[in-house]
């Protein structure tokens, strides 16, 4: 079965994220902050790396709210 990519929007709605952006945005893969390319969604989980979001090329960063 061929990987099939999922929209930010439906991610949200999976996990019970609110989305702050387009939901109609293409999400192909994860990656970390440092490695995630175009169209790939990162995480921000530890704030020690907050400074890396100033500079990923992730489509969309998940945060914590607050």
């Amino acid at each position: 079965m061929p990987d099939r990519h999922r929209t930010l929007g439906e991610i949200a709605d999976r996990f019970g994220l609110t989305c702050r952006g387009d939901p109609a945005l293409a999400v192909s893969g994860v990656g970390t902050l440092a490695s995630a390319r175009a169209g790939q969604i990162a995480f921000l989980a530890n704030p020690r790396y907050r400074k890396q979001l100033a500079g990923t090329a992730a489509a969309a960063v998940i945060l914590r709210e607050g």
